[in-house]
């Protein structure tokens, strides 16, 4: 009886063994989703010169999560400004929020994704205190 368990068992260990083995290489030995410090310069440059986001907005993008600046930067990868809109949104209609005025429509591709942490803690703050 022990060995019939042991003969399913091992074969499976062996495969998810594998399984992990084949997914840290396919990220280059690193942690998935392991993101960067800072951005490139040319990648800043692209962003400040071509498609005209400030530089606060590029300081922001590296605090952003995992997944976001992931994604971030395969668009910028692209260099193409038009893929880059629904951030260039999101950041400029946050900025204009103000807790003392009402609260304007989103603009299309807007997401709190491309919010910090302490600035999706303001959002929630200004929604919670803006006049309706």
């Amino acid at each position: 009886m022990k060995k019939k368990g042991l003969v399913f068992f091992v074969p499976l260990l062996i495969l998810v063994l594998a399984g992990v083995v084949c997914y840290a290489q396919a990220n280059g030995g690193g942690t998935p989703g392991a993101s960067p410090a800072k951005l490139a310069t040319a990648d800043t440059q692209f962003l400040t010169d071509q498609c005209k986001i400030g530089q606060p907005d590029v300081d922001a993008i590296p605090k952003l999560s995992a997944d976001t600046q992931q994604n971030l930067l395969s668009l910028i990868s692209r260099k193409d400004c038009t893929l880059l809109q629904p951030f260039i949104a999101s950041r400029s209609y946050f900025m204009k929020l103000d807790d003392k005025k009402e609260i304007p429509l989103p603009p299309v591709g807007w997401s709190v994704k491309y919010l910090t942490e302490t600035e999706y803690q303001q959002y929630l703050d200004i929604l919670n205190n803006a006049p309706w």
